[in-house]
């Protein structure tokens, strides 16, 4: 059954899809050609009588004399050209920069920006259009000698593409600023966490069926798990009369031959196509499709800064601000992600990234990248701290404990002078007041009086 699963194509739509918006080239095709219809529209229009339609003079016509209509639009189409080269060349240096100083990670989102893309797209299209004004000139397809509105129409997009390129160096030079970066990343993360909040519905472990019994299906895929359409996996569930249950986390990266479906019953290859094809599998991380790539790209962005080569501490406490804020959130959601039918059936469930990997995933990360850095030791205690005072519930208090034992074993261990110790030991004893008489707060409090104790003596 696995080798013909393993035939079963995932919905090339979608990917289709995806791929084509997150390309470089989307808008800037799309403007292209919006541009060079628009110079068939307007040799269109001086096919009529665009003279009154302007209301010409002599002068206008003397500019618009063929030598000279040809000598403009020429030196458009050649200054054009050279603009288009120089942004495109600005944009290779961002991506390469990015990529060296921060994170490869990063590129997906910077090569999908809107503004790049649809100022290379004007430029692209100018270009196509003056070509089409150029070669219109005195030709025999047309009654007229020179078309006045085209060429009036090209100088003025040219002026617009010289504001554009303007505002590109302006963009440019804002969005390399890592500030920034990190910025977008959390606006996006966070935008991703609210809808999960706002929009999809939760349930706690015990409200589970039982699913000993139920029949695993390996995927016949290598990828990411990027995406899965629940309302059409849902009705695919219902037409089949069956429950299922996703095993792997959206994000989570999936070898060939691992389970990621159980089911309630079992299905022929052709029903199991039915469902593979509501799966999205791709091949590289875009936290506009899920928010986990953000929490993983600020981790990356902050362990880059602290390694030698690079050296920048206070990125990395700008990516524990950020990190810390949508940890808040994030203990928000708690339980599996589930879809029922018109029915309240419950016909998907979905594997959750759990809290404590997304925590020790980030934060250990950056703890064993700090080392001996003091204000980013601060800060990891920091953001357990604030992680602490906003969960109400108490959901994830063996959690952030458990994590802060960690942290303090650590600067025990990596710092040398009692100043230091004594610093951080403070900070962390903070939290544990928060938690009196838990056991793994009290531990945690007579490591740190243990360690300072006997460094005094």
């Amino acid at each position: 059954m696995f080798r013909k699963a393993a035939k079963i194509s995932t919905n090339r739509l979608v990917k289709l899809y995806l791929s084509i918006i997150s390309s470089i080239a989307f808008y800037p095709t799309i403007l292209a050609l919006g541009l060079f219809g628009l110079s068939l529209l307007t040799l269109y229009i001086d096919n009529g009588s665009p003279d009154q339609l302007l209301g010409m003079d002599v002068t206008i016509k003397n500019i618009l004399d063929p030598d000279s209509a040809r000598s403009l639009l020429g030196a458009i189409a050649g200054g054009m050209i050279s603009l288009m080269v120089f942004s495109f060349s600005m944009v290779m240096v961002i991506l390469s920069q990015t990529s060296s100083s921060y994170s490869p990670r990063l590129l997906p989102n910077l090569v999908g920006r809107r503004h790049h893309q649809i100022v290379l797209g004007f430029y692209l299209g100018t270009i196509a259009y003056t070509f089409v004004i150029l070669s219109s000139i005195q030709s025999r397809m047309y009654p007229f000698g020179v078309p006045s509105l085209s060429v009036i129409t090209n100088a003025a997009l040219s002026f617009v593409c010289l504001g554009l390129f303007i505002s590109f160096i302006n963009n440019v030079s804002q969005n390399i600023q890592i500030g920034n970066i990190i910025r977008d990343i959390h606006l996006n993360t966070l935008k991703g966490i609210t809808y999960e909040i706002e929009n999809e519905v939760y349930i706690p472990p015990h409200q589970l069926p039982d699913m000993s019994a139920w029949f695993a299906v390996p995927s016949p895929f290598s990828g990411y798990l990027n995406g899965i359409d629940y309302a059409s996996i849902a009705k695919v569930a219902r037409g089949l009369d069956i429950t299922l249950k996703v095993c792997v986390p959206i994000g989570r990266y999936v070898n060939q031959r691992d389970i990621i479906l159980l089911l309630s019953r079992s299905v022929s290859e052709e029903e199991c196509g039915k469902l593979f094809r509501q799966i999205v599998f791709l091949h590289q991380e875009n936290v506009s499709q899920n928010y986990v790539y953000g929490f993983k790209q600020l981790s990356e962005i902050a362990t880059k800064a602290l390694s030698p080569g690079i050296n920048d501490p206070g990125t990395a406490l700008q990516a524990l601000d950020r990190l810390s804020d949508l940890f808040i959130v994030r203990t928000q959601l708690s339980g599996y992600k589930i879809k029922t039918d018109k029915q309240e059936k419950l016909r998907v469930v979905s594997e959750p990234i759990y809290f404590r990997d997304l925590l020790y995933f980030c934060l250990g990360t950056i703890m064993n990248y700090a080392a001996g850095d003091l204000p980013v030791n601060h800060k990891l205690i920091q953001v357990l701290g604030a992680i602490a005072r906003n969960d109400d519930e108490g959901r994830h208090t063996d959690i952030i404990l458990s994590m802060l034992d960690d942290l303090v074993t650590h600067f025990m261990n990596e710092f040398s002078t009692h100043s230091d110790k004594y610093s951080l030991s403070k900070q962390a004893s903070q939290i544990i007041r928060q938690y009196p008489g838990h056991p793994t707060s009290v531990a945690i409090s007579h490591k740190i009086t243990e360690t300072l104790a006997s460094r005094v003596g």
